[in-house]
């Protein structure tokens, strides 16, 4: 019994030796290879030729490329490909300027910068038995959150629209109060709505400006012009639409802006014409409620960081 049980083990030595001859894998050699669940260093967006040359362990920068994040690290819902993501206003700065004309008139009547449910946006003059006597423009500017585009890795920005509902504004100093009207200050409709989107020149987050708030377009001493090549544009796709992409993008990223150009300071929602602009030499109004302001910003996420080419 006792030289059978000792054969047996002679045999198995003899068996695991033989395996080992032949070249199988000793236990340090049999490393499990890396899978696409592994937790892996990634290098920094931004990297020159990120993600080329996808090789595990090849590296480039700081950290690995080559192995993909896992779907672990990204949010929920936002899987690879195209995705729409709803940014909604943060900050924002209501302004309203006043002109009058004397000797007719020499006091502004008193006026309203903010509503209970929404923003004052638009313009208003008015005349009076034939002369001028007082003009106002109101506007607000705001800024979104982007926190949840910054939780998205992998991602880039295809196009952003800024949108919002409007209504007449009953704060005017027309007759009933009512912001739509005519030269005569009869009510009219206004389809193409009242607001311009343009792009603040200055931090008015940081520092709130004295008298009105400047922005990237018309030569006009009360909104001073700082050259249109100089800032992002933007551009009216409906009555209440506008693509901001480019101007969200360079203020979105840091650098992304061209060299010697400013990416402004959030939005400035305001009435299309300026003060210097109006006469009031009748007693048109264009006057709103803004609700709703948001943008839509859709996103291409990616596997793997996009490729990134040096500029």
């Amino acid at each position: 019994m006792r030289d059978s049980r000792r054969s047996a083990r002679l045999a198995a030595v003899a068996a695991v030796v033989g395996l080992v001859a032949c070249g199988s894998p000793t236990p340090q050699e049999a490393r499990p290879v890396a899978q696409a669940t592994d937790k892996v260093k990634l290098g920094r967006p931004g990297d020159r030729f990120w993600g080329r040359f996808a090789r595990p362990g090849r590296t480039l920068g700081k950290g690995k490329i080559g192995q993909r994040p896992t779907e672990a690290s990204r949010p929920a819902g936002l899987s690879p490909g195209r995705h729409t993501l709803i940014l909604t206003v943060s900050r924002w700065l209501s302004k309203k300027g006043t002109r009058v004309f004397p000797p007719r008139c020499t006091l502004a009547p008193p006026g309203q910068e903010e509503a209970r449910d929404g923003f004052v946006v638009g313009w208003e003059q008015i005349e009076v038995s034939g002369d001028p006597c007082y003009a106002g423009v109101s506007q607000v500017a705001v800024r979104f959150d982007d926190a949840p585009l910054r939780r998205v890795p992998n991602m880039v920005i295809d196009r952003v629209v800024l949108t919002y509902s409007e209504e007449p504004g009953r704060f005017c100093a027309t007759k009933g109060n009512y912001c739509w009207t005519g030269g005569a200050g009869t009510p009219e409709p206004k389809p193409e709505g009242c607001v311009e989107v343009k792009i603040p020149t200055v931090d008015w987050a940081a520092s709130e400006p004295q008298g009105m708030i400047p922005f990237a377009t018309g030569p006009d001493p009360l909104a001073p012009f700082e050259g249109p090549s100089r800032y992002p544009s933007v551009k009216r796709l409906g009555p209440r639409e506008w693509d901001v992409t480019q101007a969200f993008a360079w203020q979105f990223s840091p650098g992304a802006a061209p060299l010697g150009a400013s990416p402004g300071f959030g939005f400035l929602l305001t009435g299309w014409p300026t003060l210097r602009e109006l006469t009031a030499e009748d007693n048109m109004a264009c006057g709103s409620i803004v609700k709703d302001v948001k943008l839509a910003a859709t996103i291409t996420v990616y596997k793997d960081q996009p490729l990134q080419m040096p500029r």
